[in-house]
């Protein structure tokens, strides 16, 4: 639910941090009112145990409140660290940098280089054109360059196989 709500709003999460964390940490917040049962007395337990006493009903309001101050903390320092970077234009980087990947912009170097994804399911017919073969985010000038030189080279050396290029 919250996955699907955070896409719906159109807030960037892409590891779901704020589903498995936030909900998840809410849910468990919640849940211990219904099914503490461990090591305590008989009125001290769950909601699921001693329902019939105002204690459990306590620890779900106390447990209710805790979790609302939790939201509003988070979210309050959250809109000002990221309104912040917003407003200085800090946010986020250009959609070419972005294109390029902060990879190459930050450590010289691709984390996944183009060469490393070259398969042998793409380069099945050596004498046809390669690039027909590639999918299209594989199919800029410089991975068919790539693909032309190592099927070169390999049919150069006997070999018919891409899989692993070094």
């Amino acid at each position: 639910i919250v996955h699907f709500g955070m896409l719906r709003l159109q807030l960037d999460d892409p590891l779901d941090a704020v589903a498995v964390h936030g909900a998840g940490g809410l849910v468990g917040i919640l849940a211990v009112p219904w099914f503490m049962v461990a090591n305590l007395e008989i009125g001290e337990r769950g909601i699921l145990w001693d329902g019939h006493e105002s204690y459990p009903w306590l620890v779900l309001g106390y447990n209710i409140a805790g979790a609302l101050v939790i939201v509003l903390w988070s979210s309050f320092w959250s809109s000002v660290l990221f309104g912040s970077l917003y407003y200085l234009e800090m946010l986020r980087v250009s959609a070419d940098d972005e294109f390029k990947g902060m990879d190459l912009i930050k450590h010289g170097e691709a984390a996944y280089p183009a060469n490393a994804w070259i398969e042998y399911q793409y380069t099945k017919d050596v004498n046809s054109n390669t690039k027909d073969h590639l999918p299209s985010n594989m199919s800029s000038n410089s991975l068919s360059s790539i693909v032309k030189e190592n099927e070169h080279n390999n049919t150069e050396n006997g070999h018919n196989n891409t899989a692993f290029v070094g």
